[in-house]
């Protein structure tokens, strides 16, 4: 990808590259990284999170990206009036549309290997979607998550990276915003599996890029986890049920406190993911000072939140741990990784604070959304006390040879994973989106099935027309 995006966003010569010069030049650039680290080119184990971070985003399954687009359809829809409001102010398209034909789409995309080139007729694209799509939200939609071919090199240029930085090869391709070519006759998805990332992670852009909607969506994914919370048998105390207990009102309390037998769990919500920088960054203070206020701003709460806790009587004694729950993975395991890799005046800082460390380093945790799903259903039918000697085992299996992780991610997957199964936290938005889909094709059939060849080649014609029309 990163070889195509500077292919692009050169123009054409006289030369004709064959197919052996090709592998020779992506070769070399599949070999850059192992030149890039060196004296004051930041940390190893940071250049491997941008690694990482840019691979594993390519590699999410199909099954895997439908879970992630109908966790997002989920909270979007608790503030439903105003994220639809700000989404077709900015695109002229509803939300339930974007989704319909999204799903649609990833469906396409999904019957095809993750580095498979898809051609899709416009006719079948038409003809399943429409008339109960109107033709403008239609185009409307391509024009969002489509290009032409002779418009990519105009695009690109958006995306020159003037002082050839070396974090330029880490970066995710500009392509996942325009996953979809327009030809005259049909759609070329030429990479399936980025098409199935870049459709869940448009509707999120667009959303954050207003700003009445970052608060409430806050507010938003944080009642969310209190509810998911609260379906365990563990005790949950909100920001208002610890009111009397510590002073809530001076400093920064964090949203959650659960209780698991004689541990504390400091749950604090950050809905937030990683912006391209944080993800292809890995240069320390540049990384931090992306980082400083969500993702470390949590572990700061975390820690204020204890240090009243354990003064109190009733939390007097307890072992307490922090959880930050962000909404994608960021790669930073916790806060060990944090102080060792990105931030290491973070602990001395806190203890100039608190006198001591209010909760080692090592008991700060960060937590994708997705997970705190799989987790609190596991802990459902679990007896109090689970989450506690899960989270032993994980730090046991931490300090063993080929046991380390750099995510908490992967320790669920492997411990809780298996045990789980279904639509996790999504249940309600999965049986909606299935009955919706059904009544589009099953409708649209229907249709066309009633009215004469000749009307629908009118009608497709028409559509075809206006498209090409807005893309020239």
């Amino acid at each position: 990808m990163f070889l195509l995006k500077l292919s692009l966003q050169g123009r054409d010569g006289p030369l004709k590259m064959e197919a052996r010069e090709f592998w020779l030049v992506a070769n070399k650039i599949y070999h850059l990284s192992g030149k890039l680290l060196g004296p004051g080119n930041g940390s190893f184990m940071l250049m491997v999170r941008s690694m990482l971070n840019q691979q594993l985003w390519y590699q999410i399954g199909f099954v895997e990206s439908l879970r992630h687009v109908l966790l997002q359809r989920t909270l979007f829809d608790r503030s439903f009036d105003t994220n639809n409001q700000l989404f077709l102010e900015k695109t002229g398209i509803g939300l339930d549309d974007y989704y319909k034909i999204s799903f649609y789409l990833l469906t396409v995309a999904g019957k095809a290997e993750s580095n498979r080139v898809v051609k899709w007729s416009l006719s079948s694209f038409y003809s399943h979607l429409s008339p109960a799509i109107s033709d403008d939200v239609l185009i409307g939609f391509l024009e969002l998550v489509a290009i032409t071919f002779p418009k990519l090199h105009d695009f690109m240029q958006d995306f020159i990276v003037e002082d050839s930085n070396s974090v330029e090869l880490y970066q995710e391709t500009p392509l996942k915003n325009k996953p979809i070519i327009v030809e005259s006759e049909g759609l070329v998805i030429f990479n399936s599996g980025l098409c199935i990332s870049g459709l869940r992670s448009i509707a999120m852009e667009i959303l954050k890029s207003c700003e009445p909607f970052t608060t409430k969506f806050g507010h938003d994914v944080e009642a969310y986890i209190g509810e998911r919370l609260r379906i365990t048998p563990m005790d949950v105390y909100s920001l208002s049920d610890l009111n009397g207990v510590i002073p809530i009102k001076v400093g920064r309390i964090a949203d959650y406190v659960v209780v698991d037998g004689g541990e504390v769990f400091i749950f604090e919500s950050k809905a937030i993911i990683p912006s391209v920088l944080m993800k292809c960054v890995y240069d320390p203070d540049w990384l931090s000072r992306l980082l400083k206020e969500s993702f470390i701003k949590g572990v700061e709460q975390g820690q204020e939140t204890a240090s009243k806790l354990l003064a109190s009587e009733k939390f007097k004694g307890m072992k307490a741990r922090i959880v930050v729950v962000t909404l994608e993975d960021f790669f930073v395991y916790g806060g060990e990784y944090l102080g060792s890799y990105i931030r290491p005046d973070l602990e001395k800082e806190l203890t100039e604070v608190y006198g001591s460390l209010p909760v080692p380093m090592q008991d700060v945790i960060y937590m994708t959304l997705k997970d705190l799903n799989t987790l609190t259903e596991w802990l459902q039918d679990k007896s109090v006390g689970s989450l506690s000697a899960l989270f032993r085992d994980v730090e046991e299996a931490e300090r063993q040879p080929g046991g380390s992780r750099f995510s908490l991610s992967q320790h669920i997957n492997e411990r809780v994973g298996p045990e789980v199964i279904g639509a996790v936290g999504f249940g309600g938005t999965l049986e909606k989106t299935n009955g919706e889909m059904q009544e589009l094709l099953g409708g649209n059939k229907c249709y066309w099935k009633s009215q004469h060849p000749v009307s629908y080649m009118r009608a497709f014609s028409r559509f075809r027309d206006k498209l090409l029309q807005r893309f020239e």
